[in-house]
């Protein structure tokens, strides 16, 4: 991997960044789509992906998906065997099942209570009519494994032993194993939801409606109510966006569509709209971001306000790249500095793009740093880089001008928070 240094005799790439000449783009110059650049860059990773598994030595096949209910089941099973034996209690659900010996038969047995929980008629409902989008989907029937495990904790057995048709067990729930369960459902579900991703909230939801329905059995009210607020809080959590904004400092306030937010807030919004979000902090220049939500979408914003700088600050800048140049210029005079040639002060900017190719698609990785001199000489210095990314002859204009920008602001951003301005022969008030 050779690393290709960005000069101002030379583009980042040929309809990049306009160089010292000025040159402009032709005009049949296409825009490329943002689904057009997500599919180069599916190909690509798949493309170095491939490239890469060529020098690694193959590993033995394994069926990820088998081995995990395998697990599974062996620890089903195990915990089957230190099962106690009913004796005595008021029976609430029984079910009995044959198989060819006492593990068989308990498993059999154990599942078809399960089964019992899932599809309680009442439960699905109460469930159903709550449900933003009024249906049951199947989730809600196809996790056997986690009503199994749930209800396992308090489940005992009865051992009938051999008969014509097989040996012979029935599975008991008593009234008191019932409100254990319960108890644990709900205490499993009491947490703050909120940051938790979509396949983990899928799973709680499954456990809410276990809990409606053994709380439907048991007619507790009050647990059916707990269950009932907790699938339309999940069914909100998966069918709304959510947005994390971390930021520094972190008294920060965070503005959306008019409505202040605290920082590490998470911020629920409607999907597949586009918001603006301002941050702002007294001391530090504010941040416009724009960002789109899908449905059920989470994105995380984190940031560094560069600080304003106080009193009369001159500096000059020289960057290998006339954008970035552009991007540093902006930057500066926003936090509070003057831009002139023949400043004392000098931030040197340095951006370098580390470039491989492969079947048509071109590795990134890029590094910039800046560097700040007080009558030549270095008082603080900051490197970023970035993880790799690809792009084609196409797409590259598209893809490589936004991310350069980004870290160069993020590097511009940690230099100006970590500057002792009196250094700089300025910013005493």
């Amino acid at each position: 991997m050779k690393p290709k240094v960005i000069i101002s005799a030379l583009c980042l790439s040929a309809t990049l960044f306009s160089c010292a000449s000025s040159q402009t783009a032709p005009p049949n110059t296409t825009n490329i789509k943002d689904a057009d650049i997500q599919a180069v860059q599916s190909k690509s990773e798949k493309a170095f992906q491939e490239l890469e598994e060529e020098f690694k030595p193959s590993p033995p096949p394994a069926n990820s998906t088998q081995e995990q209910k395998t697990e599974e089941t062996e620890t089903v099973e195990k915990e089957l065997e230190k099962a106690p034996a009913y004796s005595t209690g008021k029976i609430v659900i029984k079910e009995c099942a044959y198989g060819k010996n006492q593990k068989d038969a308990r498993i059999t047995a154990l599942k078809r209570v399960s089964q019992d929980i899932l599809s309680n008629v009442n439960a699905l409902e109460m469930t159903k009519k709550q449900l933003k989008n009024g249906k049951i989907t199947r989730e809600y029937l196809s996790n056997t494994v986690i009503g199994t495990r749930t209800i396992l904790k308090e489940i005992q057995f009865k051992d009938l032993g051999r008969t014509p048709e097989g040996y012979k067990v029935c599975a008991i729930l008593t009234e008191n194993g019932l409100s254990k369960t319960i108890s644990f459902i709900k205490a499993s579900l009491q947490r703050n939801l909120t940051e938790l991703p979509p396949e983990e909230l899928k799973t709680l939801k499954s456990k809410a409606f276990i809990l409606i329905s053994l709380a439907e059995t048991a007619q507790d009210k009050k647990s059916i109510n707990f269950g009932i607020e907790k699938i339309k809080e999940i069914d909100r959590l998966l069918n709304y966006g959510r947005l994390n904004v971390n930021v520094v400092p972190p008294y920060a306030t965070v503005i959306i569509q008019n409505r202040k937010y605290k920082v590490g807030k998470t911020v629920l919004l409607e999907p597949q709209k586009e918001y603006f979000v301002t941050i702002k902090a007294p001391g530090y220049r504010s941040i416009r971001k724009r960002v789109y939500l899908g449905r059920g979408e989470i994105k995380n914003i984190s940031i560094e306000l560069p600080k304003l700088v106080k009193g009369n600050i001159t500096v000059s800048i020289k960057a290998n790249n006339p954008f970035v140049k552009r991007l540093a210029e902006k930057s500066m005079i926003n936090s509070g500095f003057t831009i002139k040639d023949d400043a004392a002060n000098v931030l040197k900017i340095s951006i370098r793009d580390f470039t491989s190719s492969v079947k048509g698609y071109t590795k990134h990785q890029l590094e910039i740093t800046a560097t700040l001199y007080a009558n030549g000489k270095p008082i603080i210095s900051k490197t970023g880089k970035m993880k790799p990314f690809f792009t084609t002859k196409e797409t590259e204009n598209s893809v490589l001008k936004p991310k350069v920008e980004k870290l160069t602001r993020a590097v511009l951003n940690s230099l100006l928070n970590n500057i002792n301005t009196e250094q700089l022969g300025g910013g005493k008030e």
